[in-house]
């Protein structure tokens, strides 16, 4: 969206200003509102059918966009790039020495560069009847329609929780927030890990719900740290009445 891009992270592909493409990329990240403050920025959204003007205060010009929804029913079954366990040593080497490595990350960013890929999902993981495919990417679009019809509502997005309710049981669900290892799920299978970022889920009932919680690592990482805290503490006391008595 921007005429100069600053390209901040080197070696990702940027895109300079274009509305159209931007208007599939604000819908997929769930963006109400585009802000102008360049003349050339606002003149384009002016003459653009999709961004309607809302209000201005000079020189800035505060665009809606179509609306856009939080949690989306699958209109195709999604995809899961397969491909072999990347370990740690591996990663190290798709930075470093080994640019050709593919994982997961690198086939997000394939995928999310081309917008007509928008409505055909790709996972790092999901059951197994859902479709694998290579880092090519070839047959994403091949996927067949999902009949099922759906309305998802009641949409709730707290800080640490997710909740909605749908009448498409048994069809995935794009949930636009970043995905991390911390959510689970009840009312559905899932999450797995969408491009670019985000979650999928498949509802087993109507009410489905997503929480933020601790993992075990976590929860055994705070215990050894407070662990090591009440000993530094003891040693602390200890040294000190030591240190007095000695006196």
């Amino acid at each position: 969206m921007s005429i100069a891009p600053s390209n901040p992270i080197p070696g990702l592909p940027y895109n300079g200003f274009d509305l159209e493409r931007a208007l599939s990329r604000m819908d997929l990240f769930n963006v109400s509102y585009y802000v102008t403050f360049t003349e050339e920025a606002t003149t384009a959204a002016l003459n653009h059918p999709e961004y309607e003007l809302l209000a201005t205060s000079d020189p800035f010009s505060i665009f809606g966009l179509p609306q856009s929804e939080l949690v989306v029913v699958a209109d195709f079954e999604p995809a899961v790039f397969e491909a072999g366990d990347i370990g740690i040593v591996d990663r190290v080497r798709t930075l470093v020495t080994d640019p050709h490595l593919v994982d997961f990350e690198q086939v997000a960013v394939q995928w999310y560069a081309d917008p007509a890929n928008a409505q055909y999902w790709v996972a790092e993981d999901g059951p197994p009847a859902w479709r694998r495919i290579d880092e090519s990417l070839a047959g994403l679009r091949d996927a067949s329609p999902i009949a099922a019809d759906g309305d998802v509502s009641n949409i709730v997005l707290e800080d640490h929780r997710i909740s909605f309710s749908t009448t498409a049981i048994g069809v995935p669900h794009l949930i636009k927030v970043s995905y991390f290892p911390n959510w689970d799920s009840s009312g559905a299978s899932g999450p797995y890990r969408v491009a670019p970022a985000f979650m999928v889920v498949i509802p087993t009932q109507e009410q489905v719900e997503l929480n933020f919680r601790r993992t075990d690592a976590e929860t055994g990482g705070a215990a050894l740290t407070l662990a090591a805290l009440v000993v530094v503490l003891v040693g602390a006391v200890w040294e000190d009445r030591r240190q007095k008595s000695s006196v």
